[in-house]
């Protein structure tokens, strides 16, 4: 299986970095072009967003649903994993956030591990692309308020 990893720097304390990434309908600035929509609330005793939600990410205008994620795990303030749901190409998804404190700033870590059913080279292609768009979104939003 085919993973990346890309570690940004925020120069905030992790409750306020946390709170950024945790809103599906937050995480446009991290995926844009895509558009990113809850599509499903997660099960009751959780947060909205928090283990069983459903996002899905969509192309802009036309609302084509690209994938569709679902949150399996959710530690306040250290970590979140989902999966991509409902996509028979893909064979098995695991996406990974972990905060880490770093002083007065935080540490982010963005993991995703992939397997298409297609041939491995193909993975690898996939997760180049979507490793720039991370690093490039999670940049971005690092350095805005």
């Amino acid at each position: 299986m085919a993973k990346i990893t890309v570690t940004q720097e925020f120069k905030q304390p992790i409750e306020q970095v946390f709170n950024r990434l945790k809103h599906h309908d937050d995480l446009n600035a991290l995926f844009a072009p895509l558009h990113v929509i809850r599509s499903q609330n997660a099960s009751i005793d959780n947060p909205p967003d928090g283990v069983g939600s459903v996002r899905k990410l969509q192309l802009p205008k036309i609302f084509l649903t690209i994938l569709q994620e679902q949150i399996t795990i959710f530690e306040e303030n250290k970590r979140i994993e989902y999966t991509v749901i409902n996509n028979p190409l893909i064979k098995q998804h695991l996406g990974q956030m972990i905060f880490t404190p770093s002083g007065q700033n935080t540490l982010v870590e963005y993991s995703i591990e992939l397997q298409t059913r297609f041939p491995d080279m193909v993975d690898h292609a996939l997760l180049i692309g979507i490793k720039r768009q991370i690093k490039t979104g999670l940049k971005r939003m690092a350095f805005s308020r």
